[in-house]
């Protein structure tokens, strides 16, 4: 009997060791077989392919030949278990064959999509839900089957693939900037799909702080703080010794560029500072920041050695002292 327990006992820790983090299966080499589990990101919408992903990574996951049958029931929002040989397909890395898989629950929550830039697309977040904020599109019309090029706020370009089920196919591409939220997929270069969970939302608010909060012009009582917004804007700053940042002052100039000059303040003592912008009618803020003023040291150096020195080798700088006697009264 206590065989048996042990044997089951072995056949159960191996089934939990096959089971890897997503991250972990990206990191095995090609061929080789893996299990994953993880929460669906789309559905028939995109074909027979799933993308999922857990709390690390994501992975995609497609039933080529000699799958097992059935694979592409599996819908958006379920979490599963799939056991596959890991193969790139023109860059995108996926499970396929799909040799495995079992549906443990379905309508679970879909992960939030990662706030990405355009630069960032790549197999850090590859078959993983993301969001490009304030995407300028390079054409007008409807969205149609196909590619169609796209710019994030810094210029960068990428492409976004509309599939043959999307939803989107014949309404209005938006002449204004637009948050898009798709799938980070490949074909030789990193391009996005829209799953049924994301989509193209024309109303966004773009509104930002594009350069976050720098101290400039420290002196003891005072520092100067500067920081830009997408669009014209006021605002207000807060300060304070305390995260509660007691101080306040409104910024009624309106511009992109900002600058407000913080007095009264104490020598070499910290402060949390934090911005609020306003514009239109929507405010965003910083993270609060903490900042020191500068000291009322004269900020003179002078070196000593507790030894003699051969003033021979110096460039025209000479040492205060050069005895441990001269060392000890100044440190006194």
């Amino acid at each position: 009997m206590k065989i048996f327990y042990s044997i089951l006992f072995l056949l159960f820790s191996l089934s939990l060791s096959a089971q890897l983090d997503i991250i972990d299966a990206r990191g095995a080499s090609l061929g080789s077989t893996v299990t994953v589990k993880g929460i669906v990101t789309n559905g028939g919408e995109l074909g027979d392919i799933r993308y999922l992903q857990d709390a690390t990574a994501g992975i995609a996951a497609y039933p080529g030949s000699g799958s097992v049958s059935g694979f592409e029931t599996i819908a958006l929002g379920d979490e599963i278990e799939v056991t596959g040989v890991l193969k790139d397909f023109n860059g995108l890395l996926e499970i396929s064959p799909v040799t495995a898989f079992n549906v443990l629950s379905s309508s679970n929550t879909i992960p939030t999509p990662k706030v990405i830039s355009a630069a960032q697309l790549g197999d850090d977040v590859e078959s993983q839900l993301v969001q490009i904020s304030c995407v300028d599109f390079n054409t007008s019309g409807a969205f149609t089957v196909g590619g169609i090029g796209a710019l994030d706020p810094e210029g960068e370009g990428f492409n976004i693939y509309i599939n043959s089920g999307n939803s989107i196919i014949g309404s209005t591409i938006p002449e204004d900037v637009a948050h898009v939220i798709g799938v980070v997929t490949a074909f030789n270069n990193p391009q996005l799909v829209i799953p049924a969970s994301g989509g193209i939302d024309a109303n966004a608010t773009c509104f930002s702080i594009t350069k976050d909060p720098v101290q400039l012009n420290l002196q003891a009582n005072s520092f100067k703080m500067y920081w830009e917004t997408s669009i014209p804007a006021t605002g207000m700053i807060r300060w304070g010794n305390t995260q509660s940042m007691e101080n306040t002052a409104d910024l009624s100039s309106l511009g992109t560029e900002h600058e407000y000059t913080i007095t009264g303040l104490e020598p070499a003592t910290f402060y949390y500072v934090q911005i609020e912008a306003i514009a239109e009618g929507n405010s965003v803020v910083s993270a609060p920041g903490y900042y020191s003023t500068a000291s009322n040291s004269t900020g003179e150096i002078r070196v000593y050695f507790n030894n003699e020195t051969d003033p021979s080798v110096s460039t025209g700088l000479f040492p205060d002292g050069t005895s441990p006697e001269e060392v000890k009264d100044a440190i006194i």
